[in-house]
């Protein structure tokens, strides 16, 4: 079932204007997940029900995952600051540790997400940039 969620997971966001899909690295959905939807964009590439339908259409074992636009760091500074300096650096040739928060503030939000996963999704032209937090990674 993991494996599934994660295919999952790829088959969503590249059916999203992907011209190329790049991934490093293991990832998990659990089951019943919570997602939380974060965006320097004025307007979203998928909504929250979308993507929480497309998970399930995907992945029928998934349970019942709840999505949502997370807000609140959209209007906290410090990750509203980080999420523009993401928006700035994400490219395919970034090694993704070279991504991860400095800021010992920004750090302890993404610690403190417990159980939840926050996908970060911005376009930088023509392309569609993803990034997937959760708790220390």
């Amino acid at each position: 079932m993991k494996n599934a969620a994660l295919i999952a997971l790829l088959i969503i966001v590249t059916s999203l204007q992907a011209k190329e899909t790049i991934y490093n690295g293991q990832y998990i959905i659990w089951k019943d997940a919570d997602i939380l939807i974060w965006t320097p964009d004025s307007n979203l590439a998928i909504t929250p029900k979308e993507f929480c339908l497309s998970l399930k259409r995907n992945n029928n074992t998934i349970g019942e995952p709840q999505c949502r636009v997370f807000g609140e760091w959209e209007r906290d500074s410090l990750p509203a600051l980080y999420s523009k300096w993401l928006q700035k650096n994400l490219d395919r040739k970034i090694n993704a540790e070279h991504l991860r928060a400095r800021n010992p503030e920004m750090v302890q939000k993404l610690n403190e997400l417990e159980d939840k996963t926050v996908i970060y999704i911005t376009r930088k032209k023509d392309d569609l940039y993803v990034a997937i937090f959760e708790e220390m990674s």
